[in-house]
């Protein structure tokens, strides 16, 4: 299992990804995975985003063109070794 905290922070428009001032407060975007090696040939991975479902600005490129982050995202994958 693994977690992920974001150490950006933004200091103007576009300079961080993840952690970003939303409504004039800091946001902390938490993402955490599992993995799990099933056999020799097959291997699975869940991945949660926004686990908390924070709103929170993905990216700036000035003050007319920002994009809101995702909300709370579920990802899983399964892989074969072949």
């Amino acid at each position: 299992m693994s977690a992920r905290l974001p150490a950006q922070e933004t200091r103007g428009a576009g300079c961080a990804q993840r952690l970003l001032l939303h409504d004039g407060q800091r946001v902390l975007n938490v993402d955490a995975g599992v993995y799990a090696q099933i056999d020799a040939t097959w291997k699975a991975q869940l991945n949660i985003e926004n686990i908390f479902n924070k709103g929170y600005w993905a990216s700036a490129d000035g003050n007319n063109n920002i994009s809101p982050g995702q909300p709370r995202t579920f990802r899983f994958k399964v892989t074969a070794k072949l």
